[in-house]
């Protein structure tokens, strides 16, 4: 049988993890089909087009168009301060402005954020660990499903961010994942 990739067995979306099954966005797929292609389903355009347009526009802005943004980002987006810090970083920012700013956003600031599903994670909520993460439990064990399927498919270095496309990995945790793949690796 020929695979091709102009006419895929599975087409899943690369942000939610959903697959195309006749037409119609599911959760449920197939995992073992030999052709996978990737896209981003309609449910996840907007915010991923967001996504973009804020990588490619943002460093164009002035500095007050810029901090703007962010104060405006962080009523409607959840961030916690390390998103906020990592965001501002390399801006032309006096040091006497930074804690002013920081300030005017701070009540809109969670505490952490859960790298898995973005979402606050609040002090009641059960947190586990994994891959150098504090993540929602639920989160952690969903992570750690996708870990061992992506164990299953004993993916090869070069292929590594296709597979945890597949196994539905999100790229908040990606880097984490990684390192510990990678560290694994070495040990072996």
């Amino acid at each position: 049988m020929e695979f091709r990739l102009d006419r895929p067995e599975a087409v899943q979306c690369v942000e939610c993890g959903r697959f195309r099954v006749a037409g119609a966005w599911t959760q449920t797929g197939v995992l073992h089909r030999g052709v996978v292609t990737h896209t981003i389903c309609p449910a996840c355009q907007p915010s991923m087009l967001d996504h973009l347009r804020w990588d490619i526009e943002f460093p164009t802005w002035s500095l007050e168009k810029q901090l703007e943004a962010v104060r405006l980002r962080v009523r409607h987006i959840p961030m916690d301060m390390d998103m906020v810090l990592d965001k501002i970083h390399g801006l032309p920012l006096a040091p006497e402005d930074l804690p002013g700013f920081l300030d005017q956003v701070r009540p809109y600031l969670a505490d952490r954020i859960c790298k898995y599903c973005k979402l606050p994670i609040e002090p009641t909520d059960p947190v586990a660990e994994r891959a150098g993460y504090v993540l929602h439990d639920s989160c952690a064990h969903t992570l750690t499903d996708s870990l061992h399927l992506l164990v299953e498919m004993e993916p090869p270095p070069r292929h590594l961010d296709a597979y945890m496309d597949i196994a539905r990995i999100p790229h908040g945790v990606r880097a984490g994942v990684r390192k510990d793949i990678e560290s694994s690796f070495l040990v072996a």
